[in-house]
């Protein structure tokens, strides 16, 4: 990258996070939004993910389940864009490809609707308590989610570096255009680097399995949402699938239904709970915060219970 291949604020260090944008199935494989670059990029992802597993983000966007459907011009995109809904392409296609998917945990994923993991989330706010003020973007698409990402990086204040070679679009014209805005237009709040330099800079440990604890994580989930309705198991299968998908080859499996008794005034209560299990080497508070504030908000519930015990193997 010429001159611009430095990183003029030095080192990134512990304080830095490698955000990746959007590499997932659907973009990979054989779809009317597949990015022949890809799997030219892949390899130096793999890299830096690889280096510094545990301080990797991958975001995933998740288009709308059916054609048409969506708010404002969202509306009209999926009409335009039907072949791409959920129904159409199945659920499994929004997982990682599976290069990257090994890695979680302990790099965790995190799901957004429109291009910006900022609009209507909680990102920065998770970035901050954990000390993060640096951001590493790698991913697709250079012209789209990439700038949405790295726009917001730069509103919230977060130092943003950009990886030049484990970027990637379906589009070569816009794809080298933006690099020229990255490069010049925002050479101030942007620093673009290869993956060479990035990583001689920012080394981390190898990905390995704790050899310390692992740790069993239990979600207690309502048969009900607050409002009454029955949570059915279309909604549990695809809540399954995503703890697949993130937690790689861990076991995730859905229990035979308990029942939670207690005293309420003069009588006992019952109540039934489905128990979701996952093995996990690493607890990463943050991640297991996201996902119960999100299943408080998805069931209208007052609080979601999720514990973890320490397991050894003997």
């Amino acid at each position: 990258m010429g001159k611009s291949d430095t990183l003029r604020y030095g080192p990134p260090g512990a304080s830095a996070v490698h955000l990746c944008v959007d590499m997932q199935r659907l973009f990979a494989e054989d779809t009317d939004w597949k990015m022949p670059w890809l799997e030219r990029v892949l390899p130096n992802i793999v890299s830096i993910t690889s280096a510094q597993p545990e301080n990797t983000i991958f975001t995933r966007f998740i288009p709308a389940r059916k054609p048409g459907q969506g708010c404002g011009m969202w509306r009209h995109y999926y009409e335009r864009w039907g072949s791409m809904t959920i129904d159409q392409l199945g659920a499994e296609m929004i997982g990682l490809v599976p290069e990257l998917a090994t890695f979680v945990p302990p790099a965790r994923t995190f799901d957004k609707n429109v291009y910006s993991p900022w609009t209507g989330t909680d990102l920065h706010q998770q970035l901050r308590s954990a000390g993060i003020d640096t951001v590493i973007i790698t991913g697709g698409e250079t012209d789209v989610c990439v700038l949405a990402t790295m726009l917001g990086a730069i509103d919230w204040g977060f130092r943003v570096i950009l990886v030049t070679d484990a970027l990637c679009s379906s589009a070569d014209e816009t794809h080298d255009a933006m690099m020229n805005v990255y490069t010049n237009r925002f050479g101030q709040q942007v620093e673009t680097v290869t993956t060479e330099t990035l990583l001689q800079s920012w080394q981390g440990t190898s990905r390995r399995k704790a050899s310390g604890p692992s740790h069993l994580v239990q979600i207690l989930l309502p048969k009900e949402t607050g409002k009454g309705e029955p949570i059915g198991k279309d909604w549990f299968d695809r809540f399954l699938k995503e703890l697949t998908d993130d937690f790689g080859g861990a076991t995730s499996f859905l229990r035979e239904l308990g029942k939670g008794l207690w005293q309420s005034g003069g009588g006992t209560e019952k109540d039934s709970i489905a128990v979701v299990e996952i093995m996990a080497e690493r607890l990463d508070p943050s991640y297991w915060q996201s996902l119960r504030e999100r299943l408080e908000r998805e069931l209208s519930q007052e609080e979601i219970v999720i514990r973890a015990q320490e397991i050894r193997r003997l």
